[in-house]
């Protein structure tokens, strides 16, 4: 009973730690685009160019919310089946490491669906009070909360996982980088990154660049030809 008492206590410790430091950077966040946003209209309702505010507070993560919950406003960007970034965006994104995610989530269920008293009264034991366990447990919170959340919005792209990097490389990293990992494993993962590589840099954003540079150069031309004439 004591090691309950104890593990308790130190998860209610980080928490409290963690909900400090996520409180505090919010409100510099919010702090931040409320000063950027003042000079627009601070209107309540969000349509179009209009930003929602709570008490004159503009809230970035409220106004992404009811922006792409609006159906009407994803229909010029597209609209994605609500498990798009579960099973297309993540594993095309981080490859290995969603595969890393789904067993660790499907062997974690089966052993809720398990689970016994006694078991669950010696599992609570000291490395439950790890720091490591506790951070892994947080990384595997932030990770699924932040999948449920993005998958709520109809609207779907890949980059809005990319917040979901960090978490995904200190639960499975490991199994890359260790010495037990095996060649094929980090074979796959080369040249997984490799192809993502030529898809994303050459031939999905590949025109991007040369799309600014001939903008800027018909500006320029643009420029000097109305100075010319005039």
């Amino acid at each position: 009973f004591s090691a309950v008492i104890n593990s308790l206590s130190h998860i209610l410790f980080h928490t409290v730690l963690v909900t400090t430091g996520f409180v505090v950077v919010s409100c510099a966040f919010v702090a931040i685009d409320t000063r950027f946003y003042a000079q627009m209209s601070p209107l309540a309702v969000m349509h179009d160019n209009e930003r929602a505010t709570i008490g004159g507070y503009y809230i970035a993560p409220l106004n992404a919310l009811l922006y792409n919950s609006k159906i009407d406003n994803l229909g010029e960007h597209g609209l994605h089946p609500h498990i798009t970034h579960l099973v297309v965006n993540l594993p095309m994104l981080f490859g290995p490491l969603a595969f890393f995610f789904y067993a660790d989530i499907a062997t974690t269920i089966v052993r809720l669906l398990t689970y016994r008293i006694k078991g669950a009264v010696d599992d609570v034991d000291v490395n439950m009070t790890r720091t490591s366990n506790i951070g892994r447990t947080v990384c595997r919170l932030v990770t699924i909360c932040g999948l449920f959340v993005l998958s709520c919005a109809p609207h779907q792209e890949p980059r809005f996982l990319l917040p979901v990097t960090v978490p995904l490389i200190v639960l499975y990293g490991k199994h890359l980088s260790s010495e037990s990992g095996k060649l094929l494993l980090r074979g796959f993962w080369i040249l997984f990154n490799v192809l993502l590589l030529i898809f994303f840099g050459l031939l999905h954003q590949g025109g991007v660049v040369p799309s600014l540079i001939a903008i800027g150069d018909i500006v320029t031309e643009h420029t000097v030809g109305s100075v010319a004439s005039s």
